[in-house]
């Protein structure tokens, strides 16, 4: 993730007309993000029936269920938004499941060379790669995997999680190597990752998206 004074001079040079993990998100290396899990209208502990109609961990638009639940097209989502949810979906690799499309199928490297993220694969959700950008809808979701050498060292998250254009509609998540979440990060892991929810928790990813997607990192 950039500091706060190279996201302005991003923002004011690219302008987007993710322009995706601060942890940021690309789209390119700033995707968009999709979104809560899945919002409850009937709920359903593991192997129950959500309204959607669909059964056990994947739930689906009315309940989300296990380590993930479902936007109402069956992608597989969070089951919450909360960071050990958020570490299950991305251990069972859900964003890999339909609905998700990724921006490659090898690591990349940024294409702002004062990003932090480094060498990315950028997946994101329906919702996002449907949306804008600098207005994604309620429910995008960008997953920002971290690359070193050729393996995966760790991953970023962007997902808004509520209709709004406030900081608080936003959840940002990331664990990785040293200065992989964003400039002069700690070393973040899977079981305790960099987290915000608005300007709840590390904000640093909040400070340099504010609640866009970059695709040209």
């Amino acid at each position: 993730m950039k500091t706060p004074g190279n996201c302005l001079a991003f923002a004011s040079a690219v302008c987007f007309g993710f322009a995706l993990l601060g942890c940021g998100s690309d789209s390119g290396d700033g995707t968009t993000t999709s979104g809560a899990g899945g919002s409850a209208s009937g709920a359903g502990g593991t192997g129950g029936t959500t309204t959607g109609g669909a059964t056990g961990s994947g739930g689906s638009t009315g309940g989300a269920t296990g380590s993930g639940g479902s936007t109402g097209g069956g992608t597989m989502m969070p089951s919450d938004n909360m960071a050990a949810s958020i570490t299950a979906f991305l251990m069972s690799e859900g964003y890999k499941t339909t609905g998700w499309t990724p921006d490659a199928t090898t690591p990349r490297g940024p294409v702002n060379a004062s990003s932090p993220h480094g060498d990315v694969i950028v997946y994101m959700n329906d919702v996002a790669s449907a949306g804008a950008p600098l207005m994604p809808a309620v429910g995008a979701m960008a997953v920002k995997e971290l690359y070193e050498a050729g393996m995966l060292v760790g991953i970023a998250v962007m997902w808004k999680t509520e209709d709004s254009t406030m900081s608080s509609a936003w959840t940002y998540y990331c664990y990785g190597p040293e200065g992989r979440c964003y400039t002069d990060s700690a070393d973040f892991t899977a079981s305790a990752p960099a987290y915000a929810q608005g300007m709840n928790g590390d904000t640093s990813c909040v400070f340099c998206h504010g609640g866009q997607f970059f695709s040209a990192e």
